[in-house]
């Protein structure tokens, strides 16, 4: 995982350019769709700087624009843009490359261009290669950047126009804070982007990295990596990045273990993500046969569900002899339930360890609690199960790489959930006692 360090934390004055290019087609009338789509749009207006400017494409067969230039935030232009985003109504099915050639019409060697599509991403698949290729073509001062809507859609489209033209994905539905979620997202803009980013590994013979090439990396939006090794030993992390021009290089040092099994969670993390770069490079190429092979065994070894792998469950192995079916991911699904009981047992521990230290504290002299919260134990626990009795957890084998070189490290989710049920068994014990 890589986060972003300290020189990615000042926040720019200079103003941006967005165009929004809302999805108004049939499809959206789904799931209400279109007002998700209103309301995000609604808020990312809302939250702009008087010094950026901002326009509004609705797009299904044809794009329609708001203005037909970049227009300053006022608040007659907000009423204008809440009016337009009132007034779309779903029908048609979605063109998405007339509008982004469109917005692209809006760039500005001066000023930074975001794109920002929202959409379900399903648009038609004759329609895929082409829209790639015209990201490769936006101008160099533009990002594009797409918020997928709803629960419905085809995610990986987004995902890979966003990647290729240097952005984010981000998704929202029902229920979400809009306000919060538009504040986030122009924090992210406000402050520089680390381009260029390059990671070389050397050392315990590593290969098979997902993603192959690491993307852009925004303030509060961490890059995570995957990748396999054939034997444990020290490695050396290379890496490199461009921050508004001033290039930055770092080596970090980490020791990679012989043997690091009893995480199937990981290792499907990196099938499915070699399994969606498998379909975006076959949709950049505009041909999926080659590539369907390889996607089929990786969704029948790691259990991946995909358009080209699906799964079914049987009451018994009497029942897939009777219907002939192979079960490929036998002893993938016995490791899972294996690791699964593991995670069950430490859980346990954590909770019985604790219980023990809920109470009075035992004897004379025993310090007491502050009113203002609980206070961290440093004496031994009180009667109850020694913590040497119960499962101990797992050795953490995790490294948070901050770009800057400083910040602090992580915490194992595990130890998270520890500090949580502690602090909530302390809790109710002191209003038990009041």
């Amino acid at each position: 995982m890589l986060t972003p360090g300290k020189e990615l934390e000042a926040v720019s004055d200079q103003g941006m350019d967005y165009v929004f290019v809302l999805d108004v087609s049939g499809r959206m009338r789904e799931d209400g769709k279109i007002g998700l789509s209103r309301n995000s749009v609604a808020e990312f207006v809302n939250v702009l700087g008087d010094r950026d400017r901002f326009e509004l494409i609705a797009l299904n067969m044809a794009p329609k624009g708001l203005f037909g230039s970049l227009a300053t935030p006022s608040e007659q232009t907000k009423q204008q843009a809440r009016a337009f985003l009132d007034a779309q109504r779903p029908g048609g099915s979605t063109i998405l490359r007339a509008a982004i050639s469109q917005a692209y019409q809006h760039a500005d060697s001066d000023r930074s261009l975001n794109v920002v599509i929202l959409s379900d991403g399903m648009t038609e698949r004759t329609e895929r290669t082409q829209l790639l290729k015209l990201i490769q073509q936006r101008p160099a001062s533009a990002r594009v950047f797409c918020i997928g809507v709803g629960n419905e859609g085809d995610c990986g489209l987004l995902r890979t126009l966003a990647e290729d033209a240097g952005g984010l994905t981000a998704l929202v539905s029902q229920g979400d804070d809009f306000q919060r979620q538009a504040r986030a997202f122009r924090r992210k803009l406000l402050r520089p982007v680390a381009g260029g980013v390059t990671m070389e590994l050397r050392g315990a013979d590593i290969y098979d990295v997902e993603p192959r090439k690491p993307p852009n990396l925004f303030h509060g939006s961490p890059i995570r990596m995957y990748g396999r090794y054939r034997a444990g030993a020290p490695v050396s992390v290379q890496l490199g990045e461009d921050i508004a021009g001033t290039k930055l290089n770092q080596t970090i040092k980490i020791e990679l273990p012989s043997a690091a099994g009893g995480n199937p969670g990981i290792e499907r993390m990196w099938a499915w993500h070699k399994v969606q770069r498998l379909l975006r490079q076959a949709d950049r190429q505009g041909n999926r046969s080659a590539a369907i092979p390889e996607i089929v065994r990786l969704g029948e070894a790691y259990s991946i569900a995909s358009e080209y792998a699906s799964f079914i469950v049987l009451e018994n192995d009497n029942e897939y002899e009777r219907w002939k079916i192979k079960r490929r991911n036998a002893l993938r699904i016995e490791r899972d339930r294996k690791a699964q009981q593991v995670v069950r047992d430490e859980l346990e521990a954590l909770r019985n360890q604790a219980a023990s230290q809920v109470g009075p504290a035992q004897g004379k002299g025993a310090p007491q609690a502050s009113p203002a919260g609980p206070a961290i134990r440093t004496t031994p626990a009180p009667a109850g199960p020694a913590v040497s009795q119960a499962p101990q957890p797992r050795q953490s084998r995790g490294w948070d790489i901050d770009l800057s070189g400083g910040g602090g490290g992580a915490l194992d989710p595990l130890s998270v959930i520890g500090i949580l049920l502690m602090g909530a068994s302390t809790f109710w014990a002191r209003r038990r006692r009041k």
